[in-house]
């Protein structure tokens, strides 16, 4: 069976995406470069719900209301199923985060053209902004 994966595209109020920096362990995907927040789709899970509760555990922000970006896509070079979500942050946000070795908001071309982004986080800026 071909693993789900959720990713969230949050937007500051100034149109600034919020990435995460991976942790730098070799086991996990994308070690050490800027990713989205998100992550697998748990079994009897819908992609909302998936988004939500990943979301929380990595950043301690609930009740986001995440609209749907682009469902059920393939990214060349990965074995799984994505789909994108997106949600704008109209007021400053206290993020706590849970994983990962850092965070910030960049603008997407930043984020484009001097990050070392994980593929699937390049894909969604690409093609879901």
């Amino acid at each position: 069976m071909i693993k789900k994966i959720v990713g969230a595209l949050c937007f500051d109020d100034k149109g600034r995406i919020l990435l995460m920096h991976r942790d730098n362990k070799p086991e996990i995907a994308f070690p050490n470069q800027w990713s989205l927040f998100g992550g697998h789709v748990e079994e009897g899970e819908t992609d909302r719900e998936a988004i939500s509760r990943e979301v929380e555990e990595e950043t301690g922000l609930s009740g986001i209301p995440f609209d749907v970006c682009m469902e059920n896509v393939s990214i060349p070079g990965i074995d799984c199923l994505y789909t994108f979500f997106q949600a704008h942050f109209l007021e400053p946000v206290a993020i706590n985060l849970q994983e990962g070795q850092g965070y910030g908001f960049v603008s997407i071309s930043y984020a484009l053209e001097k990050m070392d982004l994980s593929d699937s986080a390049r894909f969604a800026l690409k093609n879901c902004v």
